[in-house]
C-alpha cells in the first residue's frame, strides 16, 4: 500500500503531500504532543537534575572539582537515553498493532518510524540544554558559552547515534520490559569506562582503554573541553569522524531492520 501510493506519480498531482512533507509533518505533531506531556519531560530531567544536586552536595576532594569533572557528562544524559523511550514506544506500535493504522498514512513506514525518532534527538537536544543552562545559572558551575554553542554538534551526533541504537534494539525485542533492560545493560557499561563519569585510574585498565572508543566517551573527549575552556581538541576532527561513523551504521543497521519489519506486518502482504 505504501509502495503504491509512493510510485503513484498522480499523488502529486491530486495535492498529496510528498513522502518527506507527510514525514516531516508527522514529527511535528509527534514532537508537539511531547512538548505537551510536562510529567513526562520532568520524570526524563529528573536523573541529571538529582546528580547535578548530589555532586554539588559532595563537593570537590583533595582540590578536585568533582561536579565540573562530571557535569559534560550530566549534560550529555539525556542523549544516552534518547533510544530507550524512542525504542519502548516503536515496541508497543508493535504489540497494539499501531503499524498497521500508519500505513494509512501517505508516508511509506519506514518514514514515519525515522520522523519519529527525530523527534527524540530533538528532544534530547531540549533537555541537555535545560541541564546545561541549570547548571550555569543555578549551580555557578563556570563554563564557556561559545563552547556551549559548539557542543551542539557532538550532542547532535550522539542523540542520533542512541536513538539509532534503540531502534535496532527494537526491531529484535519484542516486549518493552526487556527491551528497557536491555537498553540500559549494555549503556551503563559504556557510562562507567572512558573517562565518562569515572576518572582515570579507578576503573580496569583494559576497559578504559576499550571503551574510550565508544559513543558515550567519545562525546565526553569533545564535551569536556568545549564546555569548560570553550575550545576543540586537538583530535577533534577525528572524534567527530568516528561519532558519525557510529551514527551512519546504526542508522543504516537500524532501517534494514525496520524495513524488514515493515515485510512482514500484516499490511505487507
Amino acid at each position: 500500500m505504501n509502495q503504491a501510493t509512493t510510485l503513484n506519480p498522480a499523488r502529486r498531482r491530486a495535492g498529496l503531500p510528498s513522502d518527506w512533507e507527510a514525514a516531516a509533518a508527522f514529527a511535528g505533531m509527534m514532537l508537539r504532543a511531547t512538548l505537551r506531556d510536562w510529567r513526562t519531560l520532568g520524570i526524563l530531567l529528573f536523573t541529571p537534575a538529582i546528580m547535578l544536586v548530589v555532586f554539588r552536595v559532595t563537593g570537590s576532594d583533595d582540590g578536585f572539582d568533582l561536579l565540573a569533572f562530571v557535569f559534560p557528562a550530566i549534560v550529555a544524559m539525556s542523549v544516552f537515553f534518547a533510544g530507550a523511550p524512542f525504542a519502548v514506544r516503536i515496541v508497543g506500535w508493535r504489540e497494539q498493532d499501531v503499524f498497521r493504522r500508519l500505513a494509512c498514512t501517505p508516508a511509506p513506514l519506514g518514514w514515519v518510524v525515522a520522523a519519529y525518532g527525530v523527534t527524540f534527538v530533538l528532544i534530547a537536544l531540549l533537555q541537555s540544554g535545560v541541564i546545561l543552562l541549570a547548571g550555569r545559572f543555578l549551580f555557578g558551575i563556570a563554563g564557556s558559552a561559545s563552547g556551549a554553542a559548539w557542543a551542539i554538534l557532538p550532542l547532535l551526533l550522539g542523540a542520533v547515534i542512541f536513538v539509532a541504537y534503540g531502534g535496532l534494539l527494537a526491531g529484535w525485542v519484542r516486549k518493552a520490559e526487556t527491551l528497557n533492560l536491555l537498553y540500559i545493560f549494555t549503556l551503563f557499561p559504556m557510562m562507567f569506562g572512558g573517562e565518562v563519569f569515572v576518572p582515570a585510574g579507578n576503573a580496569p585498565g583494559l576497559w578504559q582503554t576499550a571503551a574510550s572508543w565508544l559513543p558515550p566517551a567519545l562525546m565526553l573527549r569533545l564535551l569536556r573541553p568545549l564546555l569548560q575552556e570553550g575550545q576543540w581538541p586537538d583530535d577533534a576532527l577525528l572524534l567527530l569522524a568516528a561519532l558519525t561513523a557510529y551514527a551512519l551504521l546504526l542508522t543504516l543497521l537500524a532501517a534494514r531492520r525496520m524495513a524488514g519489519l515493515a515485510r512482514h506486518e500484516p499490511h505487507a502482504r
